[in-house]
């Protein structure tokens, strides 16, 4: 019985009908799932549940003793460790993930320079499309960024998606010192709370869900227009609330329909920078030195 060949054959029956139950599993019930989350994490349970057994199993047919598996899991530990260092951080890595869940599928992150929304949650690494970097904006560049599991733990983690689903944008404007502040301030404004208004009253319902969790207050949450001075000019600056998803989309919204309406009065000026050159009349006399 103890015949290894014996051994390798029941290896094999137990890989194998492992491996056929969890397509059946995955391949037969996930129709059943409308939600795609849902199928994601239902298909990831099933696949660690797969290879947990599949690993238990194998001890068990290839060490008689309890005692002998502890020895032999210690000698592997110790090699693993030394030899293999990043990918058991990566794997504690995934633990970390798995139980204290600081992002799940679909989030908006960024982690060491790299942002994206999350893709796959895998053993080593986890995977995210590319927002920003070579394109000004937060938008997908179309690229798979792959960062391994533990950069969990040497890197502050951002989401800009999980329990409070909206981020504050703002946009400054800035205009001449002659201009109509007053004037452009109030239509601004008033832009604002034609073109965002609704994020409000669902920020409003979001933060009173999330409250209790993360403790999260803001004491206001509508649009609003703060004044400052630069060297330039009179700097507005307009702050709202928007998904991180669309905030280049609301950006768009609100510039054009300020270079629409400021287009139409005659005292509001965009400023920018600029010189004057005062030149003098090489005829005229030079005025006699004292």
């Amino acid at each position: 019985m103890n015949d290894w060949r014996y051994q390798l054959i029941i290896s094999v029956v137990l890989v194998v009908l492992t491996l056929t139950i969890r397509w059946g599993l995955t391949s037969i019930l996930v129709g059943y799932i409308k939600k795609a989350k849902l199928r994601y994490v239902y298909k990831k349970t099933v696949s660690y549940i797969a290879y947990l057994v599949i690993f238990l199993g194998l001890i068990t047919i290839w060490i008689d003793e309890f005692a002998s598996a502890a020895t032999f899991l210690g000698l592997v530990s110790a090699g693993l460790a030394i030899a293999l260092k990043d990918p058991i951080a990566n794997f504690f890595g995934w633990i970390y993930i798995l139980f204290t869940r600081p992002f799940e599928m679909g989030d908006r992150i960024e982690l060491d320079k790299q942002r994206g929304d999350v893709l796959d949650i895998n053993f080593f690494e986890f995977t995210i499309l590319e927002i920003g970097a070579s394109i000004d904006a937060n938008q997908s560049t179309g690229r798979i960024v792959h960062i391994p599991n533990g950069k969990v733990f040497i890197h502050p983690i951002i989401n800009s998606t999980q329990g409070f689903q909206y981020i504050w944008n703002e946009m400054p404007i800035t205009i001449t010192f002659d201009s109509d502040w007053k004037k452009a301030k109030a239509m601004l404004l008033e832009i604002e709370n034609e073109r965002v208004k609704d994020f409000a009253s669902s920020a409003k319902k979001e933060i009173d869900r999330s409250e209790r969790k993360y403790n999260i207050q803001y004491n206001k949450v509508t649009p609003t227009v703060y004044t400052s001075v630069k060297t330039n000019g009179i700097c507005l600056t307009l702050r709202y609330l928007t998904h991180p998803r669309t905030e280049r989309t609301s950006e768009q919204i609100i510039w054009e329909e300020v270079l629409t309406r400021f287009a139409d009065e005659p005292q509001i000026n965009f400023a920018y920078p600029s010189q004057s050159v005062y030149l003098r009349d090489r005829r005229e006399p030079e005025p006699d030195a004292e």
